[in-house]
């Protein structure tokens, strides 16, 4: 996903609809607040199976720490607007790991789960070395279930 922040979401949402299997995004405050019109594009699909888990530190930590004002808007509700069937707001490890362990039992539809956490003081570390192109190929095999040779 490197250089690819505001894209969890729609890359989630593809891979979710694309396969009808489910998928798991891990997202941030600062990417969703790039791109909230994939929120609307996911809340139009409410058989998607596709949970959206959003760690909100209230910056965008993999380019310096700029603030996002997350804290500003209530990140949940516009994902409720936006028409997640499921949306729920947590800072307890145990109630995320319950709900997600919920999720992959099978329940239908799109959920968002905004869980505010404290922001890091370390270095996210570097970029990824390698070509980009070679780990969107590698992505997509295992994304398609296929071995390099295939």
């Amino acid at each position: 996903m490197t250089g690819s922040m505001g894209l969890a979401a729609a890359i989630g949402a593809g891979i979710a609809s694309a396969t009808g299997g489910p998928v798991i995004i891990i997202d941030g405050d600062g990417s969703v607040l790039m791109n909230t019109s994939v929120l609307c594009t996911i809340g139009s699909m409410p058989e998607l199976p596709l949970t959206h888990i959003v760690l909100d530190d209230g910056q965008y930590a993999s380019t310096g720490g700029q603030p996002t004002y997350s804290e500003r808007h209530d990140l949940a509700g516009i994902a409720s607007a936006a028409g997640y069937p499921y949306v729920m707001s947590t800072a307890e490890p145990a109630k995320l790991t319950a709900t997600v362990a919920r999720r992959t039992a099978g329940q239908p539809g799109p959920l968002f789960v905004h869980c505010r956490i404290s922001a890091s003081v370390d270095d996210p570390g570097p970029r990824i070395a390698e070509a980009l192109h070679e780990h969107a190929a590698a992505f997509r095999r295992a994304v398609l279930g296929q071995t390099a040779a295939g």
